[in-house]
């Protein structure tokens, strides 16, 4: 991801479902952290909730906009989570690594 650039993850293209199902009523949110297992959310950079794209088939995307890529460049840590039926799981972690354009 390049600083300063709009994002939009979706999670039917972005490898992390790994079976469709209808996500209608369910909630998403993506944060990113600077450390791989915070202990709080002191350390977290910034949360985006998710949007239900296409329900049916599964679809959430997540929009990074220019207001979130305001961070300074480096190697951050992101976490996915659902939150249906009273209840909130972590579906996908991963590394967020955010590059600086050329030339600023």
């Amino acid at each position: 991801v390049k600083n300063k650039e709009a994002v939009t993850l979706d999670s039917g293209t972005s490898g992390f479902v790994t079976s469709i199902r209808d996500v209608t009523n369910d909630t998403y949110s993506f944060t990113v952290d600077s450390l791989e297992n915070p202990a709080d959310n002191t350390t977290q950079v910034f949360t985006v909730a998710g949007t239900i794209s296409d329900g049916p088939n599964g679809k959430v995307q997540f929009a990074i906009g220019t207001t979130e890529a305001e961070i300074s460049a480096g190697t951050y840590f992101f976490c996915i989570r659902l939150s249906a039926g009273g209840s909130s799981v972590t579906i996908a972690k991963g590394q967020y690594t955010l590059e600086e354009n050329i030339g600023e």
